[in-house]
């Protein structure tokens, strides 16, 4: 599947982010090509501040304050990205979506996230995200850019 100009705002599930930042040996480069397309401005890109919670987490949980600051500063100016907050109605769709498709609280939120800023497509590699009938939901390694 081609990211065109059909699909030129995204919305990045968590996973794409470890991929990048970690530079995992498998998913990596497919996550920096992504990003790379973001900095560039060829397409924009949505995160939710669930996802700063959950990236953040293990550079605190390894006393790591100095990665968890790199972190959160090279995402917050990040070229073409956009934090999303939460905020009630995301909350209550969430909720919808968690009572429709039984999917976690924390994928639900990032569903319902995506879906309140209307992006044209969410891009995961979970699997099971991958049902969700709402949402344009592309698995990382079938984005051609």
């Amino acid at each position: 599947m081609k990211i065109t100009s059909s699909f030129n705002r995204l919305f990045l599930d968590t996973c794409v982010l470890i991929y990048f930042l970690e530079g995992h040996d498998i998913y990596g480069p497919q996550a920096k090509s992504i990003f790379e397309k973001v900095e560039s401005g060829r397409v924009t890109a949505n995160i939710s501040v669930l996802t700063m919670t959950e990236l953040l987490t293990g550079p605190y949980r390894m006393n790591d304050d100095l990665l968890a600051l790199e972190y959160h500063v090279l995402l917050y100016h990040f070229p073409h990205l956009k934090i999303q907050d939460v905020n009630l109605d995301i909350a209550v769709e969430a909720a919808r979506i968690r009572g429709l498709y039984d999917f976690a609280i924390p994928d639900s939120l990032l569903l319902a996230t995506a879906l309140h800023t209307g992006v044209d497509a969410f891009i995961t590699n979970d699997q099971r995200l991958m049902k969700f009938p709402e949402l344009e939901v592309l698995d990382l390694m079938h984005v051609k850019l």
